[in-house]
């Protein structure tokens, strides 16, 4: 029966040791191709920084903060080292990428709320500004939706958003002089996915969250401004359009030279 025992400690003393010489082999694995980024780095012209906890790198970005402040010009560089290591390091990201998906989960029914009460003030098929003012919108309004295009978005498919070349994003729909009702409704609009194998579709779509974000805390803190909680051409106004109208499907079809025209492919 010792002999047993004796036999079976041997062969876990076996065991652990084939897996103590993988997690070496892996680990010394690890190390080289961490050697192997590094030098592609430094190759580059990126300076690495050493690695150090969260807390020191804060503690060090406030050092540099207040001699800075003080006028110490030689607190530059250790001002903008700590800075991206801060901003680089792994406990910084997983903390802001949390930070946005509570930001998201407590805003998403406000932005459906604003979503729907934006869809009754803009038609799901389009309209010229004089057909708008003819279903009931004020002239003033009228223009201000003919002349937002990302005010667009909140009565276009997501299939047709998914579908805006990137540079359209950036120049005819970018956010600019909006109210946070516009703002909550046109980013519930735009799909999460959007640019799915786009990485400038996401960073517009992260671009307005971050926009957005800055004005929910304004809001949170009581600093927006008249303007920016609601335009002042909404102020009495009756949404004409039914927000629960189907969203329709288009694409755009080429009838002429430089000539798209919009095509109803199907209801949703």
């Amino acid at each position: 029966e010792q002999a047993e025992i004796l036999k079976s400690n041997a062969d876990e003393l076996n065991t652990n040791a084939d897996e103590l010489k993988g997690k070496e082999a892996a680990l010394e694995q690890e190390q080289k191709r961490l050697e192997y980024v590094t030098n592609q780095a430094q190759q580059a012209g990126l300076a690495i920084q050493e690695y150090v906890s969260l807390e020191e790198a804060e503690q060090g970005l406030r050092e540099a903060t207040a001699r800075y402040l003080e006028g110490r010009e030689s607190a530059t560089d250790d001002l903008e080292k700590y800075s991206r290591m801060v901003e680089a390091h792994p406990e910084s990201v997983a903390k802001k990428e949390a930070e946005k998906v509570a930001w998201a989960e407590e805003q998403g029914p406000v932005c459906e709320q604003a979503w729907r009460e934006m869809a009754g003030f803009i038609p799901v098929e389009q309209m010229t500004q004089e057909q708008m003012i003819s279903h009931g919108l004020s002239p003033a309004l009228a223009g201000r939706i003919w002349k937002t295009p990302p005010l667009r978005l909140i009565r276009m498919h997501p299939d047709d958003i998914e579908s805006i070349h990137v540079a359209d994003l950036k120049h005819k729909y970018a956010l600019y002089g909006l109210d946070i009702v516009e703002m909550r409704a046109i980013f519930h609009a735009i799909p999460a996915a959007i640019g799915s194998r786009n990485a400038e579709k996401q960073a517009w779509r992260e671009g307005i969250q971050n926009q957005l974000h800055e004005l929910t805390s304004k809001e949170s803190s009581g600093r927006l401004t008249s303007a920016q909680r609601r335009h002042r051409f909404y102020e009495n106004a009756t949404p004409p359009f039914d927000p629960s109208a189907p969203l329709r499907k288009v694409k755009s079809i080429r009838s002429g030279v430089n000539n798209p025209t919009e095509q109803v492919l199907q209801q949703t």
